[in-house]
């Protein structure tokens, strides 16, 4: 690991380190630990470097590392850190918050937190929909659609995968650059002149398939984030329908509402 420099907030002698701890408070030291390892981790400047090892920590806080290590897989659990085997612990770059009610796309999402993003195109075809989706887009079983599957990236790393129905017409006006550049509900605009007034949404937390895992770069069994979306025209018609795999140690949802009481 290089060494902080002189003066910086993640670095304090070991006897400084020690004396934040109090020994006789009903907070448990690992706890305490962590208080003070979040501050240190908010103040990094630079996501995916080396954190502090066990061995480090256990110095500068005069504890075990059992202790530390506890600290530690706490903070791996909420998504700020994250361990590779042989190499040691680094520092997770921060989710991004998206808006389940769709007000912003991907892209102007990512961008506003300085991300560089992309999309990768790697189905565009027409097949006969499945259950869910013709069920969404009320219509016959095996009604053939255009199925795009796009994968979406946040400087260089796999953040979202899409799998689209979309009406079959569509197949002959667009092309994968389209859907690299721009947003389902501008295209369904732009390419049919049909535009999508609302969006009827469902979010879940799942277990990623072998296909899946395989694309965004994670574990098969690792929680990501689904969501279902289909959206509709002025008269309630179905237009599309989507399901969106997010990556939830990158990404959260963040929603404001009113609150409401009663008699006022």
């Amino acid at each position: 690991m290089v060494p902080d420099p002189p003066g910086s907030p993640l670095i304090r002698t070991g006897e400084a380190m020690r004396s934040v701890i109090d020994r006789s408070s009903y907070v448990p030291i690992y706890v305490q630990i962590q208080h003070h390892l979040r501050e240190k981790v908010a103040a990094h400047a630079d996501p995916n470097t080396p954190f502090h090892s066990d061995n480090e920590l256990a110095e500068m806080f005069g504890v075990n590392r059992l202790t530390v290590r506890r600290a530690i897989q706490d903070l791996v659990d909420e998504g700020l850190l994250y361990r590779v085997r042989g190499a040691g612990t680094f520092v997770r770059s921060p989710k991004v918050a998206g808006e389940p009610l769709y007000q912003r796309g991907f892209v102007s999402q990512w961008s506003m937190q300085g991300k560089v993003v992309e999309a990768r195109i790697l189905t565009l075809e027409e097949r006969p929909a499945p259950l869910r989706a013709t069920k969404a887009l009320d219509l016959p079983e095996k009604t053939v659609l255009l199925f795009v599957k796009r994968l979406r990236t946040a400087d260089g790393l796999s953040v979202v995968l899409d799998d689209i129905y979309l009406p079959a017409q569509m197949i002959a006006a667009v092309t994968s650059k389209d859907f690299e550049a721009q947003t389902i509900a501008q295209l369904l605009f732009d390419k049919l002149r049909r535009r999508p007034k609302t969006a009827a949404i469902e979010i879940e937390a799942v277990k990623v398939r072998r296909l899946e895992a395989h694309a965004l770069g994670i574990r098969v069994g690792d929680p990501v984030l689904l969501r279902r979306i289909t959206m509709l025209s002025e008269t309630e018609e179905p237009l599309s329908y989507g399901e969106s795999y997010h990556r939830s140690d990158l990404f959260k949802y963040s929603l404001r509402v009113p609150v409401k009481i009663e008699g006022l």
